[in-house]
């Protein structure tokens, strides 16, 4: 039985990467109710560095010129997702962190200079749906640190009649009422 678990913390300590800690997605992200996958040119990877909660983040895989790294989810029905993020990079029009839900673009930020952000993206739907963070670079050129990390992440049912405007607005709750423009 020793052996067995040895064996596995071996290869989950290899699939984590040499030097990293061995601790879970689910955990850096302090989100045990979702599963991750992580892919692309690079895996994104635990870090324990620079983190907004708990005592580790994920931070994104290094990756060349014309590359991409990606961290996913599955979320079923309609939910609330919200999360913790940076980046280290060129302009978001060169480098960038993109979020999509079923490859639909919800957001991006770029650039050296960012701090923690939170954003709340609303997951509309039944079914499942596919959350995606992705970093990509450009053709050339680096700065910063280039790589995006991503903490805090958290997913709740969306309360009856929440409406989202906007990318940073958050959710504004409209209950049984019309929403009319001035």
């Amino acid at each position: 039985m020793m052996k067995k678990l040895a064996a596995a913390l071996a290869v989950a300590g290899a699939l984590i990467g040499a030097g990293h800690a061995a601790t879970p997605i689910q955990d850096a992200l302090d989100c045990t109710s979702l599963q991750f996958t992580t892919g692309g040119d690079a895996a994104w990877f635990v870090q324990t560095s620079d983190y907004t909660k708990g005592r580790s983040a994920m931070c994104s895989g290094a990756i060349g010129d014309d590359g991409e790294t990606w961290l996913e989810t599955t979320v079923t029905g309609s939910k609330q997702l919200t999360f913790m993020w940076k980046v280290s990079s060129e302009s978001a029009d060169w480098d960038y962190v993109e979020i999509t839900v079923d490859g639909e673009s919800k957001g991006k930020i770029g650039g050296t200079g960012e701090s923690w952000t939170e954003k709340t993206v609303a997951v509309r739907g039944d079914g499942n749906h596919v959350v995606r963070w992705t970093y990509r670079k450009d053709a050339s050129y680096s700065e910063g640190s280039d790589c995006a990390w991503l903490d805090a992440v958290s997913v709740a049912d969306i309360p009856g009649g929440m409406v989202s405007y906007g990318v940073d607005m958050g959710p504004v709750y409209a209950l049984n009422q019309s929403l009319e423009e001035e």
